[in-house]
């Protein structure tokens, strides 16, 4: 039996009007959260501007003296930026998310969050309270995290014609994004494959996250997360029930 403990009440907003610490018994089971922090607590090497002399003097020497550069590394641990839609998330979801994020900054992992309504051209703090904030801001405030939008498929197409939304093109500036839905994979279908075209999709769920931290194990500096399958977005199934 996986043994669990009412970790709410340390890490959850004590203002929540929602008595969370009745439902994290069943829901929000600390052994999983722990899983999850593992997953996704990662390092990664990134280049930097930094001349590496001993491997420039022997590349130099391999290519017969001619100056061959070669530059240091730095290793990074992973940070993300979630960007929740409250309009996707029932009251009772949106809190729980905050409180399940709040649970992975108390395993390491390096988590910030923000809320939106809809569209996320303007967002504002954790508590979806405070000064709008938009996503170029919000790209040079983390430009190393991995974006992570987690919002119901239909929110990043037109509800008019169907076409993408002009938004999708602004998350370019994080090299690694990707979109969470809370919508469970059994009940997938156009819409997140048309989306998985545009973005790796993966459920908000512990599955999710958890298959999220493989994508980016051993993965190469700013290269995006795959599908669930691990084949490239456009190949995402239209629907597949969690494992």
């Amino acid at each position: 039996e996986i043994s669990t403990r009412d970790w709410s009440s340390d890490v959850c907003s004590s203002d929540l009007p929602l008595d969370l610490g009745k439902i994290e018994r069943d829901l929000v089971p600390w052994a999983e959260l722990q899983r999850i922090g593992r997953a996704l607590n990662q390092w990664q090497r990134w280049p930097s501007a930094r001349l590496d002399g001993a491997a420039t003097v022997a590349a130099s020497l391999r290519q017969g003296g001619w100056l061959t550069p070669r530059y240091a590394e730095r290793r990074q641990r992973l940070s993300y930026l979630f960007l929740l839609d409250q309009a996707s998330l029932v009251d009772q979801q949106t809190r729980l998310l905050r409180c399940w994020l709040e649970g992975l900054q108390q395993t390491g992992v390096l988590a910030e969050w923000v809320c939106f309504q809809r569209q996320p051209l303007v967002c504002r703090g954790p508590s979806g309270r405070g000064p709008l904030r938009g996503l170029r801001e919000l790209a040079a405030t983390h430009p190393d995290a991995v974006a992570v939008v987690v919002a119901d498929a239909e929110r990043f197409f037109s509800p008019v014609d169907g076409s993408s939304l002009p938004w999708i093109q602004a998350l370019a500036a994080w090299p690694q994004r990707l979109a969470l839905t809370p919508r469970p994979r059994e009940r997938w279908g156009a819409l997140e494959a048309a989306l998985a075209e545009r973005l790796p999709v993966l459920p908000a769920s512990v599955q999710g996250l958890l298959e999220l931290g493989r994508q980016l194990q051993g993965a190469a500096p700013g290269a995006p997360p795959r599908s669930p399958t691990g084949a490239l977005p456009g190949a995402l199934p239209g629907s597949r029930s969690e494992e």
